[in-house]
């Protein structure tokens, strides 16, 4: 099953659900919004690539549990009750370039047979562990300069404009060197703490 650009909203259960042996799940774009145990599960051998998906709410945002294999490239992971990223039973995840924040725990492998596999993941303002059991964070070793800041998203969490402008809010240029954005003062200060301040100069001294 492919999707692209689909937005599921209060799901019973799950927003979207892999579980048959063999089957592929392909989500580009998709948004996700407040299932009730998990914004995308999958199981039972299948496999599933998530790129550019934008995870809210639920217990748990990701997970792959009995043997379920998940990709995810890009996109953002918050507010979720339990965790943002969650393998269990054999599951196995690879994250890259991901945002996970104001989640109970980050990324969690609750057991030896289970992996996560994180390069790139930004995780902040978690409540209890950012990083729990067999989690492998692969440092960035790329020599290539740093893409430059979206204009639509916040530079620290991902938050996308259009997700701001729901409840009335929106991103905030940096007032010093205008080139990057926020989605409020806890990213700010959290990306300034994090090498910002290091590396912002004011427009008159580029």
């Amino acid at each position: 099953m492919s999707l692209q650009g689909v937005k599921v909203v209060d799901a019973r259960d799950c927003g979207a659900r892999c579980s048959d042996a063999g089957s592929r799940l392909s989500m580009h774009g998709c948004s996700v919004v407040g299932s009730g145990r998990a914004g995308v599960q999958v199981q039972l051998g299948a496999t599933a690539t998530l790129t550019e998906v934008d995870v809210r709410g639920g217990e748990v945002g990701i997970c792959s549990t009995t043997g379920g294999r998940v990709d995810v490239q890009g996109g953002v992971v918050s507010r979720c009750a339990e965790a943002g990223v969650q393998a269990h039973g054999g599951g196995q995840v690879s994250a890259t370039a991901v945002s996970v924040h104001h989640c109970l725990c980050g990324l969690v492998a609750n057991d030896s047979a289970s992996k996560i596999t994180a390069t790139r993941v930004n995780v902040h303002a978690i409540d209890e562990n950012e990083y729990l059991g067999n989690v492998v964070v692969v440092p960035d070793a790329s020599p290539t300069a740093a893409a430059p800041p979206s204009p639509d998203r916040c530079t620290h969490c991902g938050a996308s404009a259009a997700d701001l402008a729901r409840d009335d809010r929106k991103l905030r240029r940096c007032s010093r060197c205008q080139r990057v954005r926020y989605c409020g003062r806890e990213c700010q200060r959290a990306h300034w703490r994090a090498g910002h301040k290091a590396e912002c100069q004011a427009r008159g001294e580029r």
